[in-house]
């Protein structure tokens, strides 16, 4: 019986060990030990590949469980790189994410054995698919560092967008705001252009934005250069640093917060969710946490904004750290007895004309379900 056993174990264990052979071999260390593993292979592999994932990403774990797995790819990724996964919310892995701008997941970054990147994949794939980007990411004609050496000589516009667009491909926003920076007097009145529009957008939400700064500070002469879309633009970016802040995601000081919120009062004065998110600041930052929860009011939010709104708002006070539950509490008791009575007085009307008959439109006739609009 025992020698079953001990060969039922054995068996298990050796097909566990075939399963692995079977998918990529990952290394079980730091990135470093990693690299120092491919500068040491003399017969190769000499390039890492690093899979930068997080426990909540869903294409991540179709990646490592579903294409990495498989036969095939640990005959290509074995055979190419020294692998190694780190998550990127855990250990070295947040530091990581930030040394190489890592802002959407699955990426998986190409790495020479000094850490320099030679390309990066953002988003997974079926195998086949995959491999070809990678062997894309790979190709030093489409390195974004190549390009940006290319744009240094020739200073020419088409050589710039070639570089911002990889840049924007693999979402590395923080990039396209340093290159603003850097080249903002050699690409001249070209800035205000359709044809880089697209990229300043991304540049200044960038989370330490040169080109924000850079707008911000002379507002008005912006404006001018730029007309209305502007104007959103740096709106929608204030006030998404400010509920980033309260969220906990950004750290600004109280002076970083004032600034913000005047800044904010200056661009939209009469708009609802920006004057609201603009108190809620000012409270949380003088460390007003019983008026942050007495901004959470559901009378005024149920009255005063819209349900996509409302819905906005309520993401936005959950998310704040140290809000009393009391407040919490109170706010959807409060919503709850707002939203029945509301769907009790709509029931009573639509019996009021539950006679009626409704014209059939065009598209009823064809299996269509109409959607009614409530105002």
């Amino acid at each position: 019986m025992k020698k079953l056993l001990l060969f039922a174990m054995t068996l298990l264990l050796s097909v566990g060990l075939y399963a692995q052979e079977e998918g990529i071999q990952w290394e079980h260390g730091t990135l470093q030990q990693a690299l120092d593993k491919a500068k040491a292979n003399k017969k190769g592999p000499n390039v890492v590949f690093l899979d930068c994932y997080t426990s909540w990403c869903g294409p991540c774990k179709y990646m490592a469980t579903k294409v990495f797995t498989t036969k095939e790819a640990g005959k290509y990724f074995n055979k190419n790189f020294v692998c190694i996964k780190i998550d990127m919310e855990k250990g070295e892995g947040v530091q990581l994410m930030e040394k190489y701008g890592v802002a959407a997941f699955p990426t998986f970054l190409i790495l020479n054995p000094d850490g320099t990147e030679i390309g990066r994949v953002v988003g997974g794939g079926e195998l086949e698919d995959f491999i070809k980007s990678v062997e894309a990411a790979m190709d030093p004609a489409k390195s974004p560092s190549v390009i940006l050496e290319k744009y240094r000589g020739s200073k020419d516009i088409n050589d710039a967008i070639a570089y911002l667009e990889a840049l924007k491909e693999n979402y590395m926003t923080a990039k396209m705001d340093e290159f603003f920076g850097e080249f903002w007097n050699d690409l001249g009145y070209s800035v205000y252009s359709d044809e880089l529009w697209p990229y300043i957008q991304e540049a200044a939400r960038a989370k330490s934005s040169i080109v924000y700064d850079k707008f911000i500070s002379d507002y008005p002469g912006t404006v001018r250069m730029y007309g209305d879309k502007i104007k959103e633009l740096l709106k929608n970016t204030t006030y998404n640093k400010l509920r980033s802040y309260l969220a906990g995601k950004t750290e600004f000081s109280a002076d970083e917060v004032a600034a913000l919120v005047e800044r904010l009062k200056y661009m939209a004065p009469e708009d609802r969710m920006s004057v609201l998110i603009c108190n809620t600041a000012t409270a949380y930052a003088a460390g007003d946490l019983e008026k942050v929860g007495k901004l959470l009011n559901a009378y005024k939010i149920y009255y005063d904004f819209t349900y996509k709104e409302r819905v906005n708002i309520e993401r936005m006070f959950t998310m704040i750290k140290g809000i009393p539950e009391t407040a919490l509490a109170k706010y959807y008791r409060d919503m709850n007895d707002y939203t029945s009575k509301a769907s009790e007085d709509l029931k009573k009307v639509v019996e009021q004309y539950k006679d009626v008959v409704v014209p059939e439109e065009e598209g009823a006739k064809n299996g269509a379900i109409r959607a009614i609009r409530m105002m």
